[in-house]
Order: C-alpha cells, then structure tokens, then sequence
C-alpha cells in the first residue's frame, strides 16, 4: 500500500463515473504512470482528459513519527473543450464537480489495498486554457488533500 496504489485506486474511481450530461465523452485519465503522454495544455477537442498533479509531497501525519501516515496536497485537472455554448460548458462542470466530489469522498478506500486513511476535498475552480488563438479550453481544478499509509 502506499501513493501509487492510493493514486490507482482513485483513477479507477473517476474513470467509473457516467456522466450526467454528455454521456459519450466519460472521465479518461492521460497521466497514469503508464507511459509518457502529452499534456492537458496541449491537447485539444477533448472532453473529461483529467490527471493528477502533485501540490506537494508527503509529509509526515503521525504522532511524532511514530505511524506512517502521510499527508499529501494533490489536484485533480480535468480539460473541457466546448465551443459557442458557455451555458452549457458551465452546468457540464458543475454537475461533475459535485459528482467527483462524492465520488472521492466515498468512504470504500479498500485501506488494506490502498493505505487510504481520508480524503478532504477544496474548493474547486476553473480556469481558461488556449493552444492557439482559435482554441480556448477550460479546465476544472479540484484541489484536495490525501491522508494515506505508506509502507
């Protein structure tokens, strides 16, 4: 058990979510330690591409040292490309906002597997993205917090 189980379990979770609207384009993870891909900056019409990117590394979360538990900052970034409709963008994001964060939330962490002790979600937020000038994509950033054992 430890991050790369943790971080696998939590890919597996996402990736598992049918979406509300747009039911076609599911959550497809690009960075999971699977090989090199490209960015989500730098792709294009694509729709819930998402990876996890590291706000900090562990740190200790234990009684002066004594446990193993770890702390880590981690985001999870997920790239919407949708031209003309910003309405519809914008209800696409927050439903899947609130889904990932049930999702993440969901106390079956499989700890024995995982190590995951808890998971404290941010507030999330977006932010505009552009690869050229004819193409703006946004992405939905969901800061969170991993407490987890490593071994």
């Amino acid at each position: 058990m430890g991050i790369y189980e943790a971080l696998d379990h939590l890919i597996d979770r996402i990736e598992a979510i049918t979406p509300k609207t747009d039911i076609y384009h599911h959550f497809v993870c690009i960075k999971d330690a699977q090989g090199n891909t490209l960015s989500l900056e730098s792709r294009s019409n694509q729709n819930r591409l998402f990876d996890i990117s590291f706000n900090t590394l562990a740190q200790d979360d234990g009684q002066a040292g004594i446990s193993g538990r770890k702390r880590i900052e981690l985001s999870l970034r997920i790239r919407y490309d949708i031209g003309g409709d910003r309405g519809l963008l914008e209800r696409m994001i927050a439903e899947d906002s609130s889904s990932l964060i049930n999702t993440l939330k969901q106390p079956d962490y499989d700890f024995s597997i995982t190590g995951i002790v808890s998971l404290i979600p941010g507030q999330a937020t977006t932010q505009e993205i552009q690869n050229d000038p004819s193409q703006v994509g946004y992405l939905l950033v969901l800061p969170f917090t991993l407490l987890y054992l490593e071994d």
